[in-house]
This record gives C-alpha cells, sequence and structure tokens, in this order.
C-alpha cells in the first residue's frame, strides 16, 4: 500500500513538473529578446545549481565518483535536448516544433523496446496513441500542414535526447540522491552552456529588471524544483508513463501563452488538449497495480 501511494503522490509531483515546463515556454519566449540562447541556458542552469548547493550544502559531502557520472551523461543530453528545441524553432513554426519536441511519449517506449528488451503494456500503448492524436491536433495547420523541414528534424532530436534523459534516469538512478544528482546535472548543463555561448555569442551589456525576475523564476520553478522532482518521482513510476505525463507540457504551455502572450490556442488545440488529459486518466484508470516487494518500513 505505501509504494502504491508513494507512486500516486509521484505522479502528481511530475504532473506539476510537466505544468511548471509549459509556463516556461511563454517565460523564455519573454527573456529571450534580451539574453542569447546559449548565455540564458548557462545563467539559467546556473542560479539552479548554486540556489541547490545553498539550501543542500551538507549534502555535497555524499558526492561520489559513480554520481557524478551519471549526472555527468545525463547532462549531456539534457543540454541537447535543450539546444535542438531553441535552434529548431527559428526554422519551423512553433506549433510543430511543440509537436515534434514533444515526442518523448512515443521515444521512450521505442527506446525501451529496442535497448532495454522491456515490454509495453497495452493501456500504455493506448494512451500513447491517444496522446499523440491529441499533440497533432494541438500543432497541425491547414496551411502548413506537416511537412518536415529543417526545423522539424533538429526538434525531432530533442525527442531523442529528452526520451533517452528519462530512461536514463529511470534505469540507473534508482538508488541514487536525487538533490545530488540534480546539482551534478544542471551544474554541468551550465558549463557546456557558457563554453558554447563564449565562442559563438556576444553577453548582453544589459538586461532588464523584469527579465531578470523572469530568469529567476525559469531558475527556481522550472529548473531547481523540476529536475530535483523529477529525479526523486521516477523512482516510482516507469519511464513510459513518465513521458504519458509528461505529454502535458506543450499543453500547459499552449494555455500560458495564450493567457500571458495573447497566443491563439484554437479549436483545434482545445480538442487535442482535452485527448492529452483524457488519454492520462484513461492511463491511471487503466492500470494493473503490479506486483511489488513489501515495504521494508
Amino acid at each position: 500500500m505505501k509504494s502504491m501511494k508513494k507512486e500516486t503522490l509521484a505522479t502528481y509531483a511530475l504532473i506539476l513538473v510537466a505544468i511548471f515546463w509549459g509556463l516556461g515556454f511563454p517565460a523564455l519566449k519573454v527573456v529571450s529578446y534580451s539574453i542569447p540562447t546559449f548565455y540564458l541556458i548557462g545563467l539559467r542552469f546556473l542560479m539552479a545549481t548554486a540556489l541547490l548547493i545553498i539550501i543542500f550544502f551538507k549534502k555535497l559531502k555524499q558526492l561520489d565518483k559513480t554520481l557524478i557520472k551519471l549526472g555527468f551523461v545525463l547532462s549531456i543530453f539534457l543540454f541537447l535536448c535543450y539546444v535542438s528545441a531553441t535552434l529548431g524553432i527559428k526554422y519551423t513554426t512553433s506549433a510543430k516544433a511543440s509537436f515534434f519536441s514533444c515526442l518523448g511519449v512515443l521515444m521512450i517506449p521505442i527506446i525501451l523496446r529496442i535497448f532495454c528488451k522491456e515490454k509495453i503494456p497495452k493501456y500504455v500503448i493506448i494512451s500513447i496513441a491517444m496522446c499523440t492524436a491529441g499533440l497533432f491536433l494541438i500543432s497541425y495547420s491547414r496551411d502548413m500542414g506537416f511537412n518536415l523541414s529543417l526545423g522539424d528534424i533538429i526538434c525531432l532530436t530533442a525527442s531523442v535526447t529528452g526520451a533517452a534523459h528519462v530512461v536514463i534516469i529511470g534505469r540507473y538512478a534508482y538508488d541514487m540522491d536525487p538533490v545530488l544528482l540534480a546539482i551534478v546535472q544542471l551544474f554541468f548543463i551550465s558549463l557546456w552552456g557558457f563554453g558554447v555561448g563564449f565562442f559563438f555569442e556576444d553577453f548582453p551589456g544589459s538586461i532588464p529588471t523584469f527579465h531578470i525576475l523572469v530568469l529567476i523564476f525559469l531558475a527556481i520553478f522550472c529548473t531547481a524544483m523540476a529536475f530535483v522532482l523529477q529525479t526523486a518521482c521516477q523512482k516510482y513510476i516507469n519511464p513510459s508513463r513518465v513521458g504519458l505525463i509528461f505529454s502535458i507540457e506543450p499543453v500547459t504551455g499552449a494555455m500560458f501563452s495564450t493567457l500571458l502572450l495573447g497566443d491563439h490556442l484554437g479549436i483545434n488545440g482545445l480538442f487535442g488538449g482535452a485527448l492529452i488529459f483524457i488519454s492520462l486518466i484513461y492511463m491511471e484508470k487503466a492500470k494493473k497495480p503490479e506486483l511489488q516487494e513489501p515495504d521494508p518500513e
């Protein structure tokens, strides 16, 4: 029973993470006007790293080589995911970028099947199909259709690297401290951001106060808190289900963009968002309790 309660709480926490990341879309849109891409990644993740170090300073004594190596590998996948999504949107529409960047819901079970020989339950397959249809409705445009452009291909890279990140955490980070693993990942991502930015971008001479506040919000809620929750909660949830939960990110992103930036979601988007939420409800109702070892407590 305790394991089931932990799984339920972890599900709610991951939904909160997806909401934070969805809110991050309009926040990034605002702050990107004054800060170049790679320096934005560097600043955002450095601030998040500093916050976690201040709060959990005593935990740093528990760092070991195994955790640092895993955090290093995870940071590469996550950095590539952020870079691909950011660059891809420059060469395609934002709607299509949202669709292709969030195809991790399909990529995760494929990766699990190919590399981990893991069987995907029927209810997850049905949920994935419903979710994919929802993402299609959110992203489809009569004018643009689905012609595969350079930006679409780049955004697909974001889906693959993001899905790989989820799978690796689910397979190898079970016994590791989620806070420490988040700190290591965020620290390395900040290094990659500043490193690439140093060679290809100019550091902004001045940043508006409002943009600094938005950047702080991104660092605290969409980065530090979100990645600690993700790492901690994936101990209790199968990676395929994590991908489905995270599929609400483009839905919340579209909703917040409509409310805060005046973007138009459209009737297709409303139906697509509803279908994604229905797929998540179906997944939760249809899943069968797995045999679990009794809690040691």
